[in-house]
């Protein structure tokens, strides 16, 4: 079996890395919160089209489906 040649590596190239993870740990906490909000404004519409769906109903037909 051969062995593998281990890679040093300088303190440049590990600050490197290390903030690229960083960059993208953060790109992706942005996003998700960016997707929890567009989330919770869609959920607010859908339920503002539902109450407005049944109070037409309720105009129409006051007393239920009889």
């Amino acid at each position: 079996m051969q062995k593998k040649e281990e890679y040093i590596y300088n303190e440049e190239d590990l600050k490197e890395i290390f903030e690229a993870k960083l960059n993208r740990k953060i790109k992706d906490l942005k996003l998700r919160q960016q997707n929890w909000k567009k989330k919770l404004r869609r959920k607010i519409k859908m339920s503002r089209a539902k109450k407005t769906r049944k109070a037409k109903m309720k105009r129409r037909r006051p007393f239920g489906r009889s």
